[in-house]
């Protein structure tokens, strides 16, 4: 006698949706000492998708924002695109703006 297998799955089905984040700080890393660097404006919008309940739970902490100072030193230009992480299983669409102007003073 043949017993049939069974199997058991479980999902976390939600809508989907999009949530935008007005005031995410960027955060300017490897900065040495007597240097400051001055960001125009120094916190973007981001539009992120993903599941409502996950969405609803995002602390803003969780959404970082960051640009190296070798990348403002290396850079010719005076703006600068800064990068974006976001957690697992949710999508950035837009940064608003997507783009940064820097001044790099002493103190």
């Amino acid at each position: 006698h043949l017993s049939s297998p069974s199997v058991t799955v479980r999902a976390d089905v939600q809508e989907i949706t999009e949530d935008r984040r007005p005031a995410i700080a960027i955060v300017v890393t490897g900065v040495p000492g007597g240097k400051q660097v001055v960001l125009s404006p120094p916190r973007l919008a981001v539009l992120l998708r993903g599941g409502v309940d996950d969405l609803a739970k995002l602390p803003d902490d969780s959404i970082s924002i960051h640009l190296s100072y070798d990348a403002v030193m290396a850079d010719t230009l005076g703006v600068l695109r800064p990068t974006v992480r976001v957690p697992l299983g949710i999508e950035l669409v837009r940064v608003e703006p997507d783009r940064v102007q820097y001044l790099v003073r002493s103190r």
